[in-house]
């Protein structure tokens, strides 16, 4: 897929921004784990950018990331699979229609990330957080400086 110039940046939340959540034998999540580098770049972006989260967490998952005083009132919309039981794709569509987005990216950290931005007909930036990860089809990236240099490259074009 061509990149272009973005219009938004669409984040995935578990495993992208934040570490995956454990959950307790009693059900109770713990905390949001942000991922080294993550609020730094989330503050950056959102300087340039509206920025979006589409995630199939659990909604009391997203609104733990969102109440952190780091991300507090930075994103602009947010969806999950946990309120609307529609697919990460399905959800990006939403978040695109409802905010009348141009030309988002997403940034995520799977292959069902990838397949969902193949669906929503966006570009997809991939986080391996340190992994050494090689892939022909998405950018790919192991810390957040790389992907804010990448998207700030792609601003001034």
């Amino acid at each position: 897929m061509n990149l272009k110039k973005p219009d938004a940046v669409i984040f995935d939340l578990e495993g992208t921004l934040q570490m995956p959540t454990l959950i307790n034998s009693s059900g109770k999540i713990s905390g949001p784990q942000l991922y080294k580098g993550a609020p730094e770049a989330v503050i950056d972006l959102s300087k340039r950018f509206p920025l979006f989260i589409v995630s199939n967490c659990h909604p009391r998952m997203l609104n733990n990331f969102l109440a952190l005083p780091t991300m507090k009132g930075l994103f602009q919309d947010w969806t999950c699979y946990g309120e609307t039981g529609l697919t990460k794709g399905q959800n990006i569509i939403s978040i695109i229609k409802r905010n009348n987005l141009k030309s988002p990216i997403y940034i995520g950290d799977s292959v069902g990330d990838f397949i969902a931005t193949q669906e929503a007909q966006i570009p997809f930036l991939f986080i391996r957080h340190g992994e050494k990860t090689d892939s022909p089809n998405y950018p790919t990236f192991s810390d957040f400086g790389g992907v804010v240099d990448y998207i700030k490259k792609l601003e001034s074009n």
